[in-house]
């Protein structure tokens, strides 16, 4: 569910007014879809894309057709964090430059989140969305976990600023019922969230659900009672450890979750948790083990960590 705040004009005080997606789609602003980690933001965006492409069909062919681009994290990384090389490069096929491209079509900019930056790095590409915005009319709607960011710069006036609030009960039956075709395993994972009060306790999300339901359908009915054993049961899952069936394999995930533990936890300490290139992330564990025994059985150090890049 959108809900956006805003100012009733008459009182001057905050009110809350339920959206649709197609709210979003028709308006001429700009707009901040706030969300947990989890809630259906990128898809959310990658629907309001695909429906900005549906309507090019009904346009006339002297009208404005719409280009939707989608924009990660990494598009911008990859640019300098500049929106308008971003938008360059994804439509270089289309053969035209920057100002033959915005007065021909109507683009729409879908920002996948940019919380990662650091704050001075945020900030500029805020006021690049703005500028392209107010001299180019080019518009853009950004999804983020964090809004304040964005209050700072952007004023109600001029966006939107919505936020998907978590599933209520009548949602969360349906997803499951559409997840669990069996009706009677839906209704006894419906039975053991109430029982369990998971539903009052935790953030319940797609991403939440959707791991919940897979766990309970792997598990034989067993419910993850927090967060962290949600997580903690499905890295499980993941990585094969319910179903090792020697000492070699159970070492084997052992290195692998090693490895992307410490690979984590080395990101959050790089500007803007940029990822390491394929060298640098060979290059670093190397180091990183430099004083430590490497041996894998079946093949090099270096070896293992490769398999580990393309797995």
């Amino acid at each position: 569910t959108l809900i956006e705040e805003m100012e009733d004009v008459q009182t001057h005080t905050l009110m809350r007014k339920r959206l649709e997606m197609k709210d979003l789609i028709n308006s001429r602003k700009n707009a901040i879809i706030s969300g947990v980690a989890g809630s259906g933001k990128s898809t959310l965006l990658y629907n309001i894309g695909l429906n900005f492409s549906k309507e090019n069909a009904t346009i006339a062919n002297d009208g404005k057709k719409k280009i939707p681009i989608f924009i990660t994290a990494m598009d911008l990384i990859n640019h300098q964090k500049d929106v308008k090389q971003v938008i360059e490069t994804k439509t270089i096929t289309i053969g035209l430059s920057f100002l033959e491209l915005v007065e021909r079509y109507e683009i729409i900019l879908l920002v996948d989140s940019i919380d990662e930056f650091e704050s001075d790095r945020q900030k500029k590409v805020i006021q690049q969305l703005e500028n392209l915005s107010k001299n180019k009319g080019i518009k853009y709607i950004l999804a983020t976990r964090h809004e304040n960011m964005f209050r700072e710069h952007i004023t109600r006036k001029d966006a939107h600023f919505c936020s998907i609030s978590r599933f209520n009960v009548e949602q969360i039956r349906r997803f499951v019922n559409a997840f669990l075709p069996d009706e009677e395993k839906a209704n006894d994972l419906l039975d053991a969230l109430r029982e369990n009060k998971l539903i009052e306790r935790l953030p319940i999300t797609p991403l939440t659900l959707s791991l919940i339901s897979i766990l309970f359908d792997e598990t034989d009915y067993e419910i993850p009672a927090t967060i962290t054993d949600i997580y903690a049961k499905f890295n499980d899952l993941v990585n094969g450890r319910g179903i090792v069936s020697s000492k070699i394999e159970y070492i084997d995930i052992n290195f692998r979750e090693r490895i992307l533990s410490i690979y984590g936890y080395h990101l959050m300490t790089r500007k803007d948790h940029q990822p390491l290139l394929y060298d640098e992330f060979i290059d670093f564990f190397v180091d990183k083990f430099a004083d430590k025994s490497k041996h894998i059985k079946g093949g090099t150090f270096e070896e293992g960590l490769d398999y580990i890049v393309r797995n």
